[in-house]
This record gives structure tokens, sequence and C-alpha cells, in this order.
């Protein structure tokens, strides 16, 4: 079964270092701002910002930013996010079959559920943006799954993710199943901060995260030190630290996310080194070819650190 295929493999050709600027809040800003958006998912988090206290003070930073795929790596699905056909379109092939259509400015797939029967799912979010996209559903219980039906933007056609036959509902590969969980398999880098919150005793999900997408605070580490210090240097006082507390952004902080890794702390906290906190996959025949060319989904930091760059 081929891997479930992460948005995080959209930039293959070359690692971004720094793509984030540093920022800063204006005097008198709010350090725990109310969400601006309406995503039930947003929920401030201690020693974080809300994101538009770091847009106020670098506009300039913010709109270059939001032009890249980084930033629309997940959002609400609606007419500006949504890029794939809508408009009744059918998909099928290998026993998968599904159909995308909109109703009441909402969008829509009818397919096969967790019970192997046809049923309509809304999408409530969109995954990715470039060259493909990808969608998600709640399943309840906090569950995300991501279709296995993807859209491609170069070729404007829906395409389906796995190989071979088709898996069955309850199986780990179905896309009802936890390979396609995004609350299990592809939460930590799509958002800004993003806690899974598993609750174990109902079996639920209670996952959020400070901003939709990715943002300044995913690279930078929290606002709300920063925003201590601007004020601080804007008054002049004397107290006024000289750390201005943000992370330090290096190739560390792209390696993060941008590593075919096993995770090894609760968190990743940005600034930090990347070993420290990940255990990256190894030369494996199944990900590498043997000339060390890319087999499977490895993403940039194996094959980055085979190059002559590194």
């Amino acid at each position: 079964m081929k891997r479930f295929v992460h948005a995080a493999a959209i930039s293959r050709a070359a690692l971004l270092f720094g793509v984030l600027l540093a920022f800063a809040a204006p005097v008198g800003a709010a350090e725990t701002a109310p969400p601006s958006a309406a995503d039930p998912l947003i929920a401030p988090q201690q020693g974080f910002v809300d994101e538009k206290t770091c847009t106020s003070c670098h506009a300039e930073q913010a709109a270059a930013f939001a032009k890249s795929h980084h930033a629309k790596a997940m959002a609400l699905a609606d007419d500006k996010s949504v890029r794939a056909d809508f408009n009744n379109a059918r998909f099928e092939r290998d026993g998968v079959a599904a159909s995308f259509f909109r109703r009441d400015d909402r969008f829509f797939v009818r397919t096969e559920g967790p019970d192997g029967k046809q049923a309509d799912y809304e999408v409530k979010y969109t995954f990715a943006y470039e060259p493909l996209q990808q969608y998600l559903v709640d399943l309840g219980g906090g569950r995300l799954q991501a279709l296995d039906i993807a859209w491609d933007t170069q070729k404007r056609e829906w395409f389906w993710l796995g190989e071979g036959s088709a898996a069955k509902p309850g199986s780990t590969f179905h896309w009802t199943g936890p390979f396609y969980r995004w609350n299990r398999t592809c939460i930590d880098c799509h958002s800004t901060d993003p806690r899974t919150n598993f609750e174990p005793q109902s079996n639920e999900y209670n996952s959020s995260y400070v901003a939709t997408s990715i943002g300044c605070q995913s690279c930078h580490g929290g606002g709300a030190k920063h925003i201590e210090w601007a004020r601080a240097k804007a008054a002049n006082a004397s107290t006024a630290a000289a750390d201005p507390g943000l992370a330090k952004v290096d190739s560390n902080t792209c390696f993060a996310c941008h590593a075919r890794r096993t995770r090894l702390v609760d968190r990743y906290q940005p600034g930090g080194h990347f070993l420290d906190q990940f255990s990256p996959a190894l030369l494996r025949s199944d990900l590498y070819f043997p000339d060390g060319q890319i087999l499977d989904e490895v993403f940039e930091y194996g094959s980055f650190q085979q190059s002559k760059m590194a």
C-alpha cells in the first residue's frame, strides 16, 4: 500500500531555510487575542498569541508569506481554499468510487464509509495546496480523516492515492482508518502548535492548534515573550531583555517537518536540535533506491544529508 501522500512532500525540490521572518507585536497588543477565524479547533495556548498579533507589526513579511504553500498547508473548506471539482464530479478506479458535489455552499463527498455503506460526508478542511490537494472529513469523536482520493492541481483531475486492491472498511489503510487519520498521521506539520489531545477513556480526540495553517509561531515558537520584549523596548525600559524571545530558525527548524522521522518527545519545540526531538529514518531499501535516489516519501532530510550541499 502506498504511503499516505503527506503535503510536506510538496516542496521536494529544496529545503526552506528561514521560511518565516522574525516577527514582533505592537505595544498594547493582547497576549491572548481571541481567534479571528471561525475554525472551532483554534484555541489559545500558553506562551502563544493570535497570529494577527504578529502581522500587525510585520505586514510586509506577512503579505509575502501569505503567498507561500506553507501558509496554505491547511484551511477551512470554502470557495477560496477548495481547488477541486465539486460540481457533481465522479471518480472510480480499482474498486474505489466517489462522487463530489456541493450543497448550500458546502462541499461533500459520497463514498464508502467505515461500515461499508455509501454515505455523504462533508469536507471540513483543505489539506495542502499544490501540486495536490487533499480533503479532511470529520467522522465524529474529533477524528479528521483524509480522503484517499486527492485532486491533482496540474492535471485538474481526481486520483487515488493507493495502489493495488482497495482497502476494506475497518482496516488500517481504508480512508476511514488510522493511517489516514489527521490527528494521528499528519497533525504535526500543517498547523501552528497543534495538540493531539487524545482521550483514551472516551476514545475521542480533542485536538486543537493556535492557527489552522502554518504561521509565524510554527518556526519561531510562541510569541508571548517576544511581545513582552517589544513592549519593554518601545517604552525604553531599563529592564528590557536583550533576548527578543524568539526561537532560532535554522535547518533544524526545517527538518522537524521535512523529514521521515519518529517523534521522540511529546511536542516539537522550535529552536531545539532536530536529533534531540526526532529519530530520522535510515537508508532502508523500502525508502531509497540502491543508488540513493528517493523511492518512497522520505521528504527532504535524508536526501539533503546525502547531498554535496550538506
